[in-house]
């Protein structure tokens, strides 16, 4: 139930949209023949607008969750667990990050000793390097 919300809030947005606009479109048709006054049509393409501007704020919170979702899985976790001391849980996970930066780096070196990069290559590249440490 609780997996893939973004994706689950996308689709609520698509079925509101179409629910809200047929039911406008219904409702507008309805008046005009019950009213015998075919003015209530104009109400159709106002409640198609009205349906069109909802969802598509429900939609667009739904790719923000899908967005924040899927930076949480790539990054690990973007929030501590209960419990812990989020300053211990980003100091070693900026710890694990220079290490591979630092592993990174030995293998630039070793390719720049094997001659498969050249010296600019290999500055270019830790310079790069250094600056994300």
């Amino acid at each position: 139930m609780f997996n893939d919300p973004g994706k689950k809030v996308k689709i609520v947005a698509n079925v509101f949209f179409w629910l809200v606009a047929a039911g406008g479109v219904l409702t507008a048709v309805f008046l005009a023949i019950n009213m015998e006054a075919w003015e209530y049509v104009l109400i159709a393409p106002g409640a198609v607008l009205v349906a069109w501007l909802f969802g598509l704020f429900i939609y667009a919170f739904g790719e923000a969750v899908e967005s924040l979702t899927a930076l949480k899985n790539r990054s690990g976790s973007a929030i501590a667990p209960a419990g812990t001391d989020s300053h211990a849980v980003v100091m070693a996970q900026g710890a694990a990050l220079r290490q591979e930066i630092a592993e990174e780096a030995a293998r630039y070196e070793q390719m720049y000793r094997d001659g498969v990069i050249t010296k600019s290559e290999y500055k270019k590249i830790t310079g790069r390097l250094r600056d994300l440490m």
